[in-house]
């Protein structure tokens, strides 16, 4: 995979064809540029507004 330029993601998918124990056939194998609080902003629930 060609890496991407350093400001240009957070979230990059290097391969999609990777293997993990415990996992039956291909897996994505992903980079997250940030800590897991990154991961929680970048996957927490959008708060919904109540409507009138």
């Amino acid at each position: 995979a060609i890496r991407p330029r350093e400001n240009d993601w957070i979230y990059w998918q290097y391969h999609n064809m990777g293997r993990v124990d415990g996992i039956e056939g291909d897996v994505d194998l992903n980079v997250l540029k940030g800590s897991r609080e990154t991961m929680a902003e970048l996957f927490a629930p959008t708060p919904s507004i109540a409507g009138p």
